[in-house]
């Protein structure tokens, strides 16, 4: 198996020389700021697995990088590295998970934090992305801790897509969760009756029971 790291920042770097460490598997890195997206494409096949690591600013690339991964039915995760959590996830595999929009708007909506909510909205929105927004106070053992956790959700097939781990770095408390498709997207599996149509019928028989019952 390869597995390939996209990353950014000092905390990328450290996450690199660790997955060398304690992986057997072969590391293909790539520095966001060299990244060419049909480089990567060369480089890549479905049995492929990459990890995309992120501290203190987004990488920018992943809505492109998130279409390639896509067509290749590629399994891959990300890191991100805030002021005081640690995220791991969403896990995006393939055509048994929801996809990157659905997860990102879903964490956009629910990001667990007003604090780095409002960080991340600030980073985001900001026109240089300059190194001061890179956080340095983590521990060796944070890095660690991204490293298992990233290996875990790309090589166990028990890890189903959607899920996300999220680390309190000041209190230790881990908090596991499961995003859902965005009812309405492609990704979503569950289609049964359309939405119109379901929506129509149930409100229509509501209707005449209730009329029904005050006449």
């Amino acid at each position: 198996m390869t597995i390939h790291l996209i990353y950014n920042g000092q905390f990328g770097e450290d996450f690199s020389d660790k997955l060398e460490l304690v992986s057997q598997d072969n590391i293909i890195t790539y520095h966001h700021e060299q990244l060419d997206i049909d480089f990567i494409a060369e480089n890549m096949s479905s049995d492929s697995k990459v990890v995309v690591v992120q501290s203190g600013l987004k990488i920018g690339h992943e809505k492109v990088l998130a279409k390639l991964f896509k067509q290749l039915s590629i399994r891959w995760t990300s890191v991100y590295l805030g002021p005081r959590f640690l995220r791991v996830g969403p896990l995006i595999a393939s055509d048994s998970s929801p996809c990157f929009d659905c997860s990102s708007k879903r964490y956009i909506a629910n990001p667990g934090s007003q604090g780095l909510a409002t960080l991340e909205y600030f980073v985001d929105n900001s026109k240089e992305h300059k190194s001061m927004f890179e956080f340095h106070g983590y521990l060796p053992s944070t890095v660690m801790m991204a490293v298992s956790e990233s290996i875990r959700q790309l090589t166990q097939c028990n890890v189903s897509g959607g899920f996300i781990r999220k680390v309190d770095l000041l209190s230790c408390e881990v908090t596991d969760a499961s995003t859902i498709s965005i009812h309405g997207c492609e990704c979503n599996h569950h289609k049964t009756i359309e939405p119109a149509d379901r929506f129509h019928s149930q409100l229509k028989q509501e209707i005449s029971f209730l009329f029904a019952r005050e006449g």
